[in-house]
């Protein structure tokens, strides 16, 4: 029985070390100037869609946000805009 307990503890400090990993990369996503960076992190998680609102313009930089604006060329498009509220599509290769 004590190893099986072993076992659930190492999955329980794994999916924390995973999560906390999410979690810097999401501030590296939004918070970030680099295309590269931000296209390669899109990649990691699959990610199809970005919305950025009042939530993401409090807690990140406006130079981070507006990267997302000059990135056409790496599949991401802007497809709705209203009141200050973007939602841009992703479409990698």
């Amino acid at each position: 029985q004590k190893a099986s307990n072993k076992i659930s503890e190492q999955s329980s400090e794994e999916s924390i070390e995973e999560i906390n990993t999410r979690i810097q990369d999401v501030k590296i996503f939004f918070s970030t100037e680099n295309k590269k960076l931000a296209q390669d992190i899109a990649e990691k998680y699959n990610i199809e869609y970005i919305y950025v609102g009042e939530l993401e313009k409090i807690y990140y930089p406006k130079e981070g946000l507006d990267k997302f604006d000059l990135m056409i060329q790496q599949g991401f498009k802007k497809i709705y805009y209203k009141n200050g509220f973007s939602v841009y599509k992703i479409e990698l290769s």
